[in-house]
């Protein structure tokens, strides 16, 4: 007996798995570029002889 009905793959498939961790490490290293630069943003100024403002 065949039937055409077959249950559906609850398993995700490995391509959307890997461009979504592409993404969310993408994500994770602008947060971490960011948070990096403004904690520098002080010193920066104070090597560099300007402003923060200037810097920024």
């Amino acid at each position: 007996m065949t039937t055409t009905d077959t249950p559906l793959d609850d398993k995700i498939d490995p391509q959307v798995l890997k461009t979504a961790m592409v993404l969310v490490v993408g994500a994770l290293a602008v947060v971490f570029d960011t948070t990096i630069v403004s904690v520098a943003l002080h010193q920066l100024a104070v090597d560099l002889h300007a402003s923060v403002t200037t810097i920024q």
